[in-house]
């Protein structure tokens, strides 16, 4: 051979050995150049292999090479790399050559494992140390300062390794607090003794009114620990002082006996008091004067004196109340005829004044009531109403049966195409015909103009698909009617008519009025096309293959209907593969091309 083997030559070699093996044994013979075929065969086979050992020798390296160990993170990275190597071949390990740099990865790798190690030992003692604390009081307090020196005396990398810092931080700070709250204690504890100190320092009992103050300091200092009760440096004055109010509260209540009972007769003539009529006058008298012979403090125990004033008060309204009565009478009487005069009952919408004249009636008295002299024109005008109401009563009645109807009419809608436009028109002018009293009634009124909104949207929709069709069956006729098929050049033109027409839809396809031409140049193009024939004779021959491969290999340029015969599997270009179906069929290994099939 003039030029070296490479494994571009592979599918030239392959057409080769095909075609020695189509030749009878007597055309073999004839080879004389067979052997550079048998070499170029073992040489494609050679250098598959050597390039198959490069790319996995390659692909090792490329993982070496990408190692930076900076910490135990890396590890993963470095035994993949390590794995990778083992499992190459003796050769391929010996094309490897940055091995080194993958042994001193493993070794630093190595060297910062067992760094890792001893640094987590050191930092577990200083976490035990911590998980330990558990601050009830400041005598934990030695506790938790060894464990923050303990972990003070770490180096930063063992430190990043104690994950409870924060409990020791904790731990720390409520130290700090528990100190904090022990000095707070103490002077609290002063403060709320001072402020006892004090109350009972100003105690100075002179009458049972000033027991109060005294109960008040027996309080606050109950409500002291046994801490600060210690410090109340003046208690024996509390107590002298509650001695002084017992004695004084024991000769209160002896006095307090005498002037109840002397009290208690007066509140009985008081309650005993019933005030009717005029006739009750002299016993609400007589209370009064058993009240005004009482002391001051007696007076103050009566504890119905009220009941005493407002009886004086009703002895002094009835009197009034006597003379204004009939007066009163008269007035209120003529307010209601008044009211049942203005009567003028026209519609239900005068209720509201019949109402109010049987109300201002039925609010009179008796004696009242006996001097209103139109009643009987209330009387018929609550008559009139209750015609009113009857009438309004079916008129409603009548108007929502006429409602529902068209409710109905409207609740049975369901558009789904335009053939439900009739039943959408008719629940229309149904409810156009109604009273206007009758629409209000009608409650999915909305239900209706959405029914009506629909029809509006497949009205409109219906109308750009129709367009719609007739745009795209109108491109498609013209690609058709611009074929004009005089050879194989014209294929494009036909196959990309043919494209746009099967992308069309079945309605769309409907519209293309010239789909025959399509199919008559559709067949005046298959009838051009002799597939394998490459120099226009009309046969199939081993000329025509080597036109195939000399236009693989670059010596001559196929023409477009060359490219077209040529590719007899279909897949759009001309290749080896052509040129070895084309030398099947010459030799009868091959009935038909598979683009024929």
């Amino acid at each position: 051979m003039n030029n070296p083997v490479t494994l571009d030559d592979k599918t030239a070699v392959e057409a080769a050995r095909i075609a020695y093996n189509g030749l009878t044994n007597v055309q073999q013979a004839l080879v004389i150049n067979l052997q550079e075929l048998t070499y170029a065969e073992a040489t494609i086979q050679t250098l598959e292999q050597e390039k198959a050992d490069q790319e996995a020798a390659q692909s090792v390296m490329n993982q070496i090479a990408a190692l930076n160990v900076k910490s135990t993170n890396d590890e993963a990275a470095v035994v993949a790399a390590r794995s990778a190597y083992t499992d190459l071949t003796e050769s391929q390990k010996l094309l490897v050559t940055n091995l080194d740099k993958l042994t001193n990865a493993e070794n630093t790798l190595a060297q910062l494992i067992a760094k890792e190690q001893d640094d987590k030992a050191a930092a577990k003692i200083v976490q035990d140390q911590i998980d330990a604390l558990n601050v009830q009081s400041i005598t934990d307090e030695a506790a938790v300062q060894a464990a923050r020196t303990a972990y003070a005396n770490l180096t930063v990398d063992q430190r990043a390794w104690v994950t409870n810092l924060a409990k020791l931080q904790d731990a720390e700070a409520t130290i700090a607090q528990l100190k904090l709250e022990a000095e707070q204690k103490a002077l609290a504890d002063q403060a709320a003794a001072n402020a006892v100190i004090g109350q009972i320092a100003a105690l100075d009992v002179q009458s049972v009114s000033d027991e109060a103050a005294v109960l008040a300091a027996r309080e606050s200092y109950k409500q002291l620990t046994d801490t600060q009760k210690r410090l109340v440096t003046n208690l024996t004055k509390l107590q002298d002082a509650e001695a002084t109010i017992a004695q004084l509260k024991l000769e209160a209540e002896q006095k307090a006996l005498a002037d109840q009972a002397a009290a208690n007769a007066v509140i009985g003539q008081i309650a005993a008091l019933n005030v009717q009529s005029l006739s009750d006058k002299d016993a609400v008298d007589e209370a009064r004067e058993a009240y005004e012979a009482l002391s001051d403090a007696q007076k103050a125990l009566v504890i119905n004196l009220e009941t005493l004033q407002n009886a004086e008060a009703e002895i002094a309204r009835l009197k009034i109340a006597q003379e204004e009565q009939n007066e009163a009478d008269k007035d209120a009487a003529q307010e209601v005829i008044n009211l049942i005069a203005d009567l003028n009952v026209q519609s239900l919408s005068d209720k509201d004044a019949v109402d109010e004249a049987r109300n201002a009636y039925e609010a009179l008295s008796d004696a009242q009531k006996a001097l209103v002299i139109n009643l009987t024109k209330l009387e018929d005008a609550e008559a009139t109403l209750t015609q009113l109401k009857k009438e309004a009563e079916e008129k409603a009645k009548a108007d929502q049966a006429a409602a529902d109807t068209v409710i109905r009419q409207i609740a049975a809608l369901n558009v789904q195409s335009l053939s439900d436009e009739t039943i959408v028109v008719t629940a229309r002018n149904a409810y156009n015909h109604l009273t206007d009293d009758q629409k209000a009634l009608v409650t999915n009124l909305a239900a209706l103009e959405a029914a009506e909104t629909k029809i509006a949207e497949l009205k409109e929709e219906a109308n750009r698909k129709e367009q719609d069709d007739k745009n795209k069956a109108e491109a498609v006729q013209t690609l058709i009617a611009d074929l004009n098929v005089q050879s194989l050049s014209d294929k494009d033109a036909v196959d990309e008519a043919r494209n746009a027409y099967e992308a069309l839809s079945d309605a769309q396809k409907a519209l293309v009025i010239n789909f025959s031409k399509l199919l008559d140049a559709e067949a005046h193009i298959k009838a051009l096309i002799v597939y394998g024939d490459t120099d226009g004779d009309h046969k199939v021959t081993a000329v025509d293959a080597l036109n195939v491969l000399k236009g693989v290999v670059g010596k001559i340029t196929l023409t477009k209907e060359q490219l077209i015969c040529a590719d007899t599997d279909g897949n759009g270009k001309a290749d080896a593969t052509d040129a070895l179906n084309i030398l099947k069929k010459v030799v009868g290994k091959l009935e038909q091309f598979p683009v024929e099939q």
